[in-house]
């Protein structure tokens, strides 16, 4: 009974050994991508709305190996006559998002919509989720003075992203759960749109097809990623009925 409990806990502290190693492993991959990913914005002659993202490295475009394919790419080839301003900086959290939020204001001063995707290195770095709703619920009420139109989004569940091994991808799968679930509420709470890309584990393409939507970190979406999630962004998204809106002028709304 002794010599098991010795191979069990040898089989454990191998496990753990192992999955950091990879962790570390697969975080300098990501670093590589980091410094390779472009922020991409658009700033045409005569724009007829004005858009403003705030975010992490998912509108950043972390990767995608082509930024057209990035979630900030997709939305300005749908859009060439929008203003695209893209503060968007990779390992952002939800009070890094204030920053960025009024950074833009004072440049640009109000705008017609407003997409906001933080909260997933909260999640990965646990911050304590008092903490997260608060700084969420404080960047919402700001942007919504800002913007007629303000959307908030995260991820899907951190947990699938085939760096992490079991049990540690059913860990973070159940902490995705808590904090979407509070970051949902407090959304709803505010008034503001909440684009949910979290689904089951037997129905996310994520983590039916690994090798395809993500990148080579393991971690970030791929090209073919971002469009997924971008496809469900269209389907919410406000500035995509833009035309039957009738909203203010970039003039107007200054």
């Amino acid at each position: 009974m002794q010599l098991l409990l010795y191979v069990l806990a040898g089989i454990t502290v191998l496990y753990i050994i192992v999955q950091w190693v990879r962790i570390i492993y697969y975080g300098r991959v990501s670093d590589r991508l980091i410094a390779k990913a472009v922020v991409v914005d658009n700033y045409p002659n005569d724009p007829d709305r004005r858009i403003l993202i705030i975010g992490d490295s998912l509108w950043v475009g972390v990767g995608a190996s082509d930024s057209a394919d990035s979630l900030a790419g997709r939305l300005i080839e749908d859009l060439p006559d929008a203003q695209v301003i893209n503060q968007a900086q990779s390992g952002a959290r939800i009070s890094d998002g204030l920053a960025q939020l009024e950074a833009a204001a004072a440049e640009h001063g109000a705008f017609h919509q407003i997409i906001i995707q933080l909260g997933a290195n909260d999640i990965v770095n646990f911050t304590p989720l008092a903490r997260a709703t608060r700084d969420l619920q404080v960047l919402l009420k700001r942007a919504s003075e800002l913007a007629p139109d303000v959307a908030y989004m995260v991820s899907g569940s951190v947990g699938f992203a085939p760096v992490f091994w079991r049990p540690l991808d059913w860990f973070y799968t159940a902490v995705s759960r808590r904090y979407l679930k509070a970051f949902s509420a407090v959304s709803r709470a505010v008034g503001v749109l909440y684009i949910d890309f979290f689904r089951e584990r037997k129905v996310d393409p994520f983590y039916g097809q690994p090798e395809k939507f993500y990148a080579a970190d393991k971690f970030h979406p791929s090209g073919a990623g971002y469009g997924l999630w971008y496809e469900r962004c269209q389907e919410n998204l406000q500035c995509f009925a833009y035309d039957q809106k009738q909203p203010q002028t970039i003039e107007e709304i200054t």
